[in-house]
């Protein structure tokens, strides 16, 4: 029988179809104990690891379509003849996922197969250490992917709450690196790779809006960068997912792949997995970077923050959802807000902070204007600029000195209104009154009045005067008092 292969990853098949084909299918189930772990050493029957729950999944779904003279996917682009028997169909499944991600070595030494041993991308073991001397005269300098923030071949994460500008600042990435062209105007990139954005929340029109300001303000044409775009994501506890997309990285030469959202893309098909356990989301992050990398792609995954984060200070790893992300990162951008988005304005006000394993790291303020929305959907732009943090800073400062200064500069001017006001109907023609009264009458405390007094008198507008107070007996006393200055 030859098997038909399909380019593309399968049309889902229900769960429960999937459990009423293990549970009555004994030859399947035969040909799943034959095939060896692929996971950790708490596999069981009862409670299969990540990588052999994948494995049957797509054994069910490739038998199950096989043997209903469907298209099969596979992880080969060849048609390949196996027999009928349902046996030989399973295995010859099971031995072709496992030429993929456990080769066999040439022989055992007595004319037959050595059992597969794992190869280092796919997970498990293997000891083969290097000498001192390899391990001093080797190259392993990192090459720059975003002078000062990213390099090549580590797997990257994009990290904020939401709606901080994620998804925008990946496709200000993506066409940065297709063409070029500098990060957000102020990060270097040395030289174009292909891109890959799989995006998986945004929208088609959504990005490709955001794609045509990105382009306007860098002065490139979109049509013409070097970025491919994919609107559904992969699943990573999949096995045939991880198969497809390895395959299409290969296929289309990507050097870098942007996955966003990362979450959803975790757990779907695995549901013995837990999102708040490092010891299962370990795996499967670590098989998705090893699925880029072994073919040349650098990942750069977009994930969120655990609920809502404080505005004013700058993120770091801790604030990431799920288990795992901190410890899996190698390298990493995040962002917050410095000040609380004013709806309707356009302009964000965002920490950028930057981090890796091999040393670099800062954190800038980026100042983002995407323009107000009219009636026809233009306006949009996309202006970025970008300071230091301690620059930054000093501006805020600067800023809310300034802001202070001209509430009290306002609240002086009330004050002097109201006292000149109360003067004018305490002292006609123009006569002297007190100062005390004038205050009182101004809804001023004495310290105040006296202060509104004080500015009034150096502006010339009025002038101390004496004026004679009623104390016991009728007797008179000199008192402070206040008199307008003419003009």
């Amino acid at each position: 029988m030859e098997l038909a292969i399909l380019d593309g990853a399968p049309p889902p098949i229900d769960p429960a179809d999937e459990l009423r084909l293990l549970a009555n299918d004994s030859q399947l189930a035969t040909a799943l104990a034959k095939s060896r772990c692929w996971g950790g050493t708490m596999c069981s029957a009862e409670r299969p690891c990540a990588g052999c729950l994948n494995r049957r999944q797509y054994l069910v779904l490739a038998l199950h379509r096989e043997r209903h003279g469907r298209p099969v996917h596979a992880s080969d682009r060849a048609a390949e003849n196996v027999d009928a028997d349902p046996l030989s169909e399973a295995d010859a499944l099971v031995e072709r996922i496992r030429r993929d991600y456990m080769p066999l070595p040439a022989g055992n030494g007595d004319g037959g197969h050595a059992e597969p041993t794992p190869s280092p991308s796919a997970g498990r073991f293997v000891y083969a250490p290097i000498t001192s001397g390899e391990f001093a005269a080797g190259d392993f300098r990192p090459r720059w992917l975003v002078r000062r923030l990213l390099v090549q071949g580590q797997p990257a994460l994009i990290g904020g709450p939401k709606k901080a500008l994620k998804t925008s600042l990946l496709i200000d990435l993506a066409l940065s690196l297709g063409c070029g062209k500098p990060f957000l105007g102020s990060f270097a990139v040395d030289q174009p790779l292909r891109v890959a954005l799989l995006s998986g929340e945004s929208g088609q029109h959504t990005l490709r809006e955001t794609a045509r300001r990105v382009c306007q303000a860098k002065g490139i044409d979109l049509a013409g960068a070097d970025v491919l775009w994919a609107f559904t994501l992969p699943q990573l506890a999949r096995l045939s997912d991880m198969i497809a997309l390895r395959d299409g990285l290969r296929a289309h030469a990507v050097q870098v792949v942007i996955i966003d959202p990362v979450y959803l893309s975790l757990l779907a098909g695995a549901t013995d997995l837990q999102a708040s356990n490092m010891f299962d989301m370990g795996p499967l992050l670590l098989g998705i970077a090893r699925t880029c990398l072994d073919v040349g792609c650098t990942p750069i995954l977009a994930h969120h923050t655990r609920g809502r984060h404080p505005v004013g200070e700058p993120l770091d790893l801790d604030a990431l959802a799920y288990a795992g992300f901190g410890e899996f990162a190698r390298q990493w951008l995040l962002l917050n807000r410095r000040e609380a988005y004013e709806a309707g304005s356009g302009v964000h006000r965002l920490w950028l902070s930057a981090g890796g394993s091999i040393g670099m790291g800062g954190t800038w303020a980026l100042d983002v204007d995407e323009g107000q929305l009219a009636d026809d959907f233009s306006g949009r732009t996309w202006e970025v600029r970008v300071s230091t943090r301690s620059d930054a800073i000093a501006a805020a400062t600067a800023s809310k000195q300034a802001e202070r200064r001209a509430t009290k500069a306002n609240s002086d001017r009330d004050e002097e209104a109201a006292f000149m006001s109360a003067l004018d109907k305490l002292a006609t023609e123009g006569q002297a009154a007190k100062l005390v009264q004038v205050s009182a009458a101004a809804g001023l405390s004495d310290g105040k009045g006296k202060q509104a007094f004080a500015r009034l008198k150096v502006a010339g507008i009025v002038h101390e005067a004496t004026v004679f107070a009623t104390v016991g007996n009728n007797a008179k006393r000199p008192a402070a008092g206040v008199q307008r200055t003419p003009d």
